[in-house]
């Protein structure tokens, strides 16, 4: 009979690894920039914290999450004439 266990773990280390990239690619900076229709060094974007996440200390479900908040800025001076994209992660309790 032939163990399958591996396969089981491979797959699972595969779904990983492309849910982690689709969220990276979802908040992107480039997302955003065309998003908003601002230039892309014009998105300032904060790292995302890491203290809800499961495997952060102490190891387990925390009970929250992190969601995106845009806010773009089209109140700049003449002398600054393109608006900006500011993005900042607001802390979710469930």
């Amino acid at each position: 009979m032939k163990d399958d266990s591996g396969s089981w773990v491979v797959c699972l280390a595969i779904f990983y690894f492309v849910y982690i990239g689709c969220s990276a690619a979802w908040h992107s900076k480039a997302r955003y920039a065309m998003q908003y229709g601002v230039a892309y060094d014009k998105v300032y974007k904060s790292n995302k914290p890491h203290d809800c996440d499961f495997l952060a200390a102490p190891i387990g479900e925390k009970n929250c999450h992190y969601d995106a908040d845009a806010q773009k800025d089209d109140s700049n001076p003449p002398a600054k004439p393109e608006s900006s994209v500011t993005v900042t992660w607001q802390k979710v309790e469930e």
